[in-house]
């Protein structure tokens, strides 16, 4: 889990700009590049395609955030987006697609 301090504002998502990295797994996509904090900065964006309901869409969130540990991760922005398939992911599935994600970075 991570603090609110670890999360990503808007402002940070726009910074990235063009100078990003992208990789894929068929669970998630994620976009990093070079932050301007000294702590990572982490956000985690499902769309309506994958959950209709705000609902459903928080929940995700919520799991995908409890399964990360920031003091593992580089002083990036991340912003991690979830596809069809990883919002039904249990929680052991879900912390083992994420270390797998993280470290392609």
């Amino acid at each position: 889990m991570f603090s609110p301090s670890n999360r990503a504002t808007s402002k940070d998502i726009r910074s990235l700009g063009r100078h990003t990295h992208t990789v894929h797994t068929p669970y998630f996509s994620l976009r990093y590049g070079a932050g301007t904090h000294d702590t990572p900065r982490i956000a985690v964006i499902v769309s309506k395609k994958v959950a209709a309901r705000a609902v459903d869409r928080n929940r995700i969130k919520r799991r995908v955030r409890h399964a990360l540990s920031p003091s593992q991760l580089a002083p990036y922005t991340y912003c991690i987006y979830v596809k069809k398939h990883g919002a039904v992911l249990t929680g052991e599935q879900l912390k083992k697609e994420l270390h797998t994600l993280l470290n392609l970075v």
